[in-house]
C-alpha cells in the first residue's frame, strides 16, 4: 500500500498506527463498519409506544417525551424519539406534501420558478423543528 504525501499529512498518528498493526497483522481490507451486535437498542415496545403516542399526538419529541413520562411513568431520552422511524416518515410526508402542493399550484396556472421552488424547500428544511428531527 503506496500513500502520498498529503494523504500521510492527514493522518493522526493514532490512525498510523492502526494502519501499520493492521498491516503486520494482516490484509488492509476494509473493516465492516456495521456493529455485530447493539445492547443498548431500545426494547421493541418502547419503540411501538412512541410510535403510538406520537401518530396519536402530532407532537415534537420534546412534547412527546414529556407526554410519555407523564402518563406511563417511563423516562426516555429525546434522542429516543428523535431517531423513531416515525419521526423521519413524517418528515418524508411532509417533504412529500409540500412536493405535490407545488405540482398542483403549477397545475393550476400558479408558475412558481425554479428558484421559487428550490426557496420553498429550503425554508421548510431550514425550520427548527425540521433540524431538531436530524441533530
Amino acid at each position: 500500500m503506496i500513500l502520498s504525501y498529503h494523504e500521510i499529512r492527514n493522518l493522526s498518528p493514532e490512525k498510523a498506527r492502526e494502519i501499520v498493526i493492521r498491516a503486520i497483522n494482516g490484509p488492509l481490507h476494509d473493516l465492516p463498519k456495521k456493529p455485530h451486535s447493539s445492547p443498548n437498542k431500545t426494547p421493541p415496545s418502547l419503540q411501538n409506544l412512541i410510535t403510538l403516542e406520537a401518530k396519536r399526538t402530532g407532537f415534537s419529541y420534546r412534547r412527546l417525551k414529556a407526554l410519555i413520562l407523564r402518563k406511563y411513568s417511563i423516562s426516555i431520552s429525546e434522542n429516543t424519539i428523535k431517531k423513531s422511524s416515525l419521526i423521519k416518515i413524517l418528515f418524508l410526508l411532509m417533504c412529500i406534501i409540500i412536493w405535490l402542493s407545488l405540482i398542483y399550484l403549477s397545475m393550476n396556472g400558479i408558475s412558481l420558478t425554479l428558484k421559487q421552488e428550490q426557496d420553498v424547500m429550503l425554508t421548510f428544511l431550514s425550520s427548527s423543528t425540521i433540524l431538531n428531527i436530524y441533530k
